[in-house]
C-alpha cells in the first residue's frame, strides 16, 4: 500500500524523467542543427545552386535573374556577425559560370548605366 508521501516521491521522479527527456531532445535538436550547418558548408556553392535550380517550376528555370536573386535564395556558407545570411557575389558568380550561365549587360539609355543580368544556358542568344 502506498502512502502519500510515496505517491509525491513517485510524482517527483516522473517529473525529473520528464526533464531529463527535454533537455536531452534540446541538446540532440542543437546536435542536428550543428550538424546541418556543417552540412552546408560541406557542400559546394556548384552542387547548392545546381539543385536549387532543379527544384524551380519549369517555367521559373529558363528565365534571365538578377544576381540578388540567387543571393537570397541561397544561404551563407558562413554567418555574419550583422546576421545576413545570404549568399555572396564571390561564391555564386563563379558556381552561375560553371554551370553555363553568362552574365550579360542591359545598357539603360544615355544615363551610361547598365543593369545585369544572369542568363540560363538553354535562353542564350548566339
Amino acid at each position: 500500500m502506498q502512502t502519500w508521501y510515496d505517491e509525491q516521491q513517485n510524482k517527483l521522479v516522473a517529473l525529473q524523467h520528464e526533464a531529463q527527456q527535454r533537455a536531452q531532445e534540446a541538446a540532440e535538436a542543437e546536435q542536428a542543427t550543428k550538424r546541418g550547418a556543417f552540412a552546408l558548408r560541406a557542400r559546394s556553392m556548384v552542387d547548392r545552386l545546381r539543385d536549387f535550380i532543379n527544384d524551380m517550376p519549369d517555367d521559373e528555370k529558363h528565365k534571365r535573374r538578377h544576381m540578388e536573386f540567387f543571393q537570397h535564395a541561397l544561404a551563407a556558407k558562413y554567418r555574419t556577425r550583422s546576421g545576413i545570411n545570404r549568399a555572396s557575389v564571390s561564391e555564386v558568380g563563379p558556381a552561375l559560370k560553371q554551370l553555363g550561365w553568362t552574365r550579360q549587360r542591359e545598357w539603360l539609355g544615355a544615363e551610361q548605366t547598365y543593369r545585369t543580368w544572369w542568363v540560363p544556358p538553354e535562353t542564350q542568344e548566339n
